[in-house]
């Protein structure tokens, strides 16, 4: 083997392979749990009008509308109360998943309740629906539940050693997701004429269909000024997501990178109803957070608690 060919493998190794703190992958996989139980909740008062067998969406209009072939269970489900168990059974494995009890099999088993909800009734979903979709995917591509976590938590009391670390595998689709969705909306943008000319925030907000509180927006979408800050926020969010592979690559530009996306998503989140969009979003950028550093943080959380115990490296 060529020295061009070993140091592309430890290349890809390190990048793919290197160890990053059980407890940051921790961490995120309760962060992404939780989303999943509340955007699971969300689901509740609309069971019948989403998924019932004779309700607006038939399984019919949902295999008209899906490629061959449909990952669902839900067409078997009916009646109100066979709907309400099999959700109740989703929220469980959510659960579970957030708590860390099963690692891989659990998250395995949220991706498959998510997909199956998905085939049923691809009509009501969003974007932060399919993010949510891709990033319990790839949770299930680490010992998601290695700390912070049921299973660390048993492994504990049977006085095994913690585990330290995991692969960067998780971490590093998520980066490369994140890139590609911003990357590849900003190109799609750009031929847009709202974009091109500025004005799509203030259409976006202008809409009273995703306005979350269209009364406190109306005096701002009146003043000349606030339309002037809505052209020049509409350009640089265009030129941002275009260049963001470049922005986010270079260590020196990486924070400032950051703080546009975490300030965007915050605006959508306090303006528009966009459902989990923002949040899961949001949650993304914690594979971009330097994981030692994020580490300490959680350990200086963890050292006031009782029990504490240390760790080793393990996958």
């Amino acid at each position: 083997m060529s020295a061009a060919v070993r140091w592309l493998a430890a290349a890809w190794n390190r990048a793919w392979f290197s160890p990053v703190p059980a407890q940051v992958v921790g961490l995120m996989r309760l962060l992404l749990g939780a989303l999943l139980v509340v955007d699971h909740l969300w689901l509740w008062p609309q069971l019948d009008f989403l998924f019932a067998r004779d309700g607006p969406v038939p399984p019919s209009a949902a295999a008209g509308d899906l490629p061959w072939p449909r990952l669902t269970w839900m067409d078997a489900v009916d009646g109100p109360v066979a709907l309400r168990l099999v959700w109740a059974g989703g929220l469980l494995v959510y659960l579970l998943f957030a708590l860390g009890l099963g690692g891989r099999l659990m998250a395995l088993l949220a991706l498959a309740f998510q997909a199956s909800l998905y085939h049923r009734d691809p009509f009501y979903q969003h974007g932060g629906d399919r993010v949510l979709r891709l990033a319990t995917l790839y949770m299930a591509t680490v010992p998601c539940s290695a700390a912070l976590s049921l299973d660390a938590w048993r492994r504990a009391r049977r006085g095994l050693p913690a585990i330290a670390t995991v692969p960067a595998i998780a971490h590093r689709l998520i980066q490369l997701q994140l890139i590609t969705i911003y990357v590849h909306s900003g190109f799609v943008k750009a031929r847009g004429f709202t974009w091109e000319q500025g004005t799509a925030l203030y259409y976006a907000l202008s809409n009273g269909q995703y306005a979350r509180a269209p009364g406190l927006l109306e005096p701002l979408l009146r003043s000349d000024l606030f339309l002037a800050a809505s052209r020049l926020a509409t350009w640089l969010v265009l030129g941002w997501e275009a260049g963001f592979l470049l922005l986010i690559a270079w260590r020196r530009t990486r924070p400032l990178a950051m703080a546009v996306g975490v300030l965007m998503h915050l605006g959508i989140f306090l303006t528009l109803n966009v459902g989990s969009f923002s949040l899961v979003m949001l949650w993304c950028y914690l594979a971009w957070v330097d994981p030692a550093r994020l580490d300490r943080l959680i350990g200086r959380w963890r050292a006031r608690l009782p029990g504490s115990r240390p760790a080793v490296t393990g996958g």
